[in-house]
């Protein structure tokens, strides 16, 4: 084992209440939603209550202006998901009314839309592992606004936040290990175990105002627990858990 190093990390623990919407990038009407939380989604679940703090949350994402996210990305060294129990998606189709001038005329048009459904016990934890040069003072405004964090992905995906832990974990190399967190797949990697994957916008690098044009990474979602074998694993290993860097 290598030498090793500490972070600081902050871990919120959300519920969503009743239904989850992510939507695929670029998104269109009949396509359905991602199972996880893209790590784009998970940088802006707390970066919307981060602006708040300093009151400038208001950003026109007309492409030329950059959402406070990309402000915000310097805090964090690695973005990670837990989810526990299993969600489902369901398409719908909905009726759409039309008012005009008071008077309701018969639907014209219909819209199909997809959600997730979680069960009983469905909840995900997130994990924000905080970057080596972010202060005291930093670190405790990040942990501030992990509570505030009241949405997951898209504006139906309303989410309590039920419990919010920090600490220091340390990080270390190592060519072996199990972790419940969703990690980033890179080639010689040997994944033992259930997951799911999905290719998640990079939320390190390039314009985060249309995400439909950032490149993409390959994200594993573990369902439960999975061994990952590899030369070099940069391990993160906090006291709740352990995540691949």
């Amino acid at each position: 084992m290598a030498g090793s190093l500490s972070l600081r990390y902050v871990l919120a623990e959300v519920r969503p209440h009743g239904v989850v919407s992510l939507r695929v990038q670029p998104q269109s009407k009949a396509r359905a939603s991602l199972r996880y939380p893209s790590l784009t989604s998970l940088l802006g679940a707390i970066s919307y209550p981060l602006a708040r703090e300093d009151g400038r949350e208001v950003v026109a994402a007309d492409g030329s202006v950059e959402p406070r996210s990309a402000e915000f990305r310097r805090l964090f060294e690695h973005i990670a998901a837990e989810v526990v129990g299993e969600g489902y998606t369901y398409g719908s189709l909905y009726k759409i009314n039309e008012y005009y001038r008071g008077k309701a005329l018969q639907a014209v048009s219909a819209l199909s839309n997809t959600f997730l459904y979680g069960e009983q016990d469905y909840r995900i934890r997130i994990l924000y592992v905080l970057a080596g040069g972010v202060g005291e003072g930093e670190a405790r405004l990040v942990e501030r606004a992990a509570w505030g964090i009241s949405r997951l992905g898209s504006r139906e995906s309303v989410v309590s936040v039920e419990g919010v832990s920090s600490g220091t974990g340390r990080v270390y190399e190592s060519d072996s290990v199990e972790t419940t967190f969703s990690f980033e797949v890179r080639d010689g990697m040997a994944i033992k175990g259930s997951y799911e994957l999905i290719a998640s916008p990079d939320w390190r690098s390039g314009p985060l105002s249309d995400i439909s044009r950032a490149a993409r990474k390959r994200v594993a979602y573990p369902r439960g627990r999975v061994r990952v074998e590899g030369k070099g694993l940069r391990v993160f290993e906090f006291e709740e858990g352990v995540a691949i860097l």
